[in-house]
C-alpha cells in the first residue's frame, strides 16, 4: 500500500498540498481524454480479417490460379485411364474443387489401402505438396510484405524469392513427408499388434479400443505436422527461413500456442466460409447473366453454361486459395509476435529467435 506523504508550495494563494507516493514523485492529476483507441495495437488478433483486403490483391491471386491450374494439370495427367475415355478433348477442370482436397484423400488411401490401390496416390501427393508448397510460399511473400512492411512485392519477385529458397522448401516437403511416413508406420505397427495379440475372435469390442485410440492419435499428430508444415511456408516466405528450421519453428507454434492456433483456425475458417460463399455466389450471378446475355446472340440450343461453369469453379477456388495463405502468413507472424516477442513489422529475419 502507497505511502503518501505532503509537499508545501510557496506564493500564490497560498500552500498547496499535494499527496506524494513513496519515491517522492507528483501525482498527476490531469483529466486524459481519448479520442481515438487503436483496435490495431492493443488487440493484435483483429488483424486477422486484413487477411480478406490481402487475398483479393493481385500478387495473390495470381500464384493462386497457377497453382490451381497446375493441380488440375497434375489430376488429370495421373488419374484414372478410364477418365480420359468419357469423350472429353480437354481436361475436365470443373472438379477444381475435388483437386484441391486430393493430398488429403491420397493420405487416407495410403494409410488405409497401401499400395493395393496402385502407385497413383505415392506419386501424386508428393507432387499436390510441391505445387501447394510453392504456391503457399509465393503467396505468404506477398501477404507477408503488405501485412508487416506495407510495400507490395510483384509476382515475379516473389517467383524469384521462392525459387532462391526452393532447396528449404523441397527439404522442408521431405521432412513433411518423413514424419507422416513415420506415424503411419507406428500406425500400421499397432494394427499388427493387435490383430497378433486379440485376432478377429470375439475379441473385436476389446481388440477395436487401441486401433481407436491409435486412429485419433494419428489425425492429432498429422494434423499438428500439416499445420506446422503450413506454417513453416509462412517463414520461408516471411522471414526466410532454411527448410528445417521453418519446420521445427512452424510446429512448435503450434505445440506452445495450441489455443491461440485453435481460435485462430476456427476465425480463419468462419471467415473463408462466409466470403467463399459470397464469392461463389457473385460470380454465378454474373456468370448466369452472361449465359442469359449470350444466349440471344448464339444459337438457343448451344450449351453456353458449360465455359461459365468452368470459370466459377476456377474462380472461387482461386479465392479459396489465395484467402488460405494469406490467412497462414498473418496467422505465423501473429504467433511470432506472441512466441517470440517479434515486432509485427520484422520481416526477412532468417534467424531463429530466442524466446
Amino acid at each position: 500500500m502507497p505511502v503518501w506523504a505532503s509537499k508545501q508550495y510557496g506564493g500564490g494563494n497560498g500552500d498547496k498540498r499535494n499527496r506524494l507516493n513513496c519515491n517522492g514523485e507528483d501525482m498527476n492529476n490531469d483529466a486524459v481524454r481519448v479520442n481515438r483507441v487503436d483496435f490495431r495495437e492493443t488487440m493484435p488478433s483483429l488483424r486477422l480479417l486484413e487477411a480478406l483486403s490481402l487475398a483479393f490483391s493481385v500478387q495473390c491471386l495470381v500464384p493462386a490460379l497457377l497453382g490451381v491450374l497446375a493441380a488440375s494439370a497434375i489430376d488429370t495427367a495421373i488419374s484414372e485411364p478410364q477418365s480420359a475415355s468419357n469423350g472429353e478433348s480437354i481436361p475436365n477442370i470443373s472438379n477444381v474443387a475435388q483437386q484441391l482436397q486430393m493430398p488429403v484423400r491420397d493420405f487416407h488411401d495410403l494409410v488405409i489401402l497401401g499400395f493395393s490401390n496402385g502407385f497413383r496416390p505415392f506419386i501424386r501427393l508428393p507432387l499436390m505438396l510441391v505445387v501447394a508448397g510453392f504456391t503457399g510460399v509465393v503467396i505468404s511473400r506477398s501477404a507477408g510484405l503488405q501485412f508487416c512492411a506495407d510495400r507490395r512485392s510483384g509476382v515475379f519477385r516473389s517467383l524469384r524469392h521462392v525459387a532462391r529458397f526452393r532447396q528449404p522448401l523441397l527439404i522442408s516437403i521431405l521432412l513433411l513427408c518423413m514424419l507422416l511416413t513415420i506415424a503411419v508406420c507406428g500406425f500400421w505397427t499397432v494394427l499388427k499388434l493387435t490383430h497378433w495379440i486379440f485376432g478377429t475372435g470375439s475379441l473385436c469390442a476389446v481388440s477395436g479400443t487401441p486401433i481407436w485410440l491409435a486412429s485419433l492419435v494419428l489425425m492429432t499428430v498429422g494434423s499438428c505436422i500439416a499445420t506446422g508444415w503450413l506454417l513453416s511456408l509462412a517463414a520461408i516466405g516471411v522471414d526466410s527461413c532454411d527448410g528445417p528450421e521453418s519446420l521445427s519453428r512452424g510446429i512448435s507454434y503450434v505445440l506452445s500456442r495450441f489455443q491461440h492456433m485453435v481460435c485462430y483456425s476456427v476465425a480463419l475458417i468462419l471467415m473463408l466460409a462466409i466470403s467463399g460463399a459470397a464469392v461463389s455466389q457473385l460470380i454465378a450471378f454474373a456468370g448466369n447473366l452472361a449465359t442469359q446475355a449470350s444466349l440471344s446472340l448464339v444459337d438457343p440450343a448451344a450449351d453456353c453454361g458449360s465455359g461459365f461453369a468452368s470459370f466459377l469453379t476456377i474462380a472461387t477456388q482461386t479465392w479459396i486459395v489465395s484467402f488460405t495463405f494469406c490467412g497462414n502468413a498473418v496467422i505465423y507472424v501473429l504467433l511470432r509476435g506472441i512466441e517470440d516477442g517479434v515486432s509485427l513489422r520484422d520481416v526477412d529475419t532468417g534467424k531463429p529467435f530466442s524466446s
